[in-house]
């Protein structure tokens, strides 16, 4: 199974740009009000990288992977959080397989 092509994507890369640097901003706001180990702040590291293997960067979709996996690890979170990552990891190799 392959990553749909952008243009097969219902959104385009500019709109998937703008989501990323608008969750980005978002992110922030959540470490700087919740701290940088609260679970929001995981979900919108997760999402981030859903958004970036869309936009085929594997390198920030792992960076991103890689944040919200060492918050999980560092809380007792399970469920929903832990299959969004099991997901992302997922979607990241068919990306790059080589992370």
């Amino acid at each position: 199974m392959q990553a749909a092509p952008l243009g097969e994507l219902p959104l385009q890369a500019g709109q998937l740009k703008e989501a990323a640097e608008m969750l980005k901003d978002i992110r922030k706001v959540r470490v700087t009000s919740l701290g940088d180990a609260h679970a929001s702040v995981a979900e919108a590291a997760c999402v981030l990288s859903l958004l970036f293997i869309c936009l085929q960067d594997a390198l920030q979709a792992d960076q991103c992977l890689q944040d919200a996996q060492q918050i999980v690890s560092q809380q007792s979170m399970a469920g929903k959080l832990n299959r969004m990552l099991d997901a992302a990891q997922a979607g990241l190799k068919l990306v790059s397989p080589g992370l």
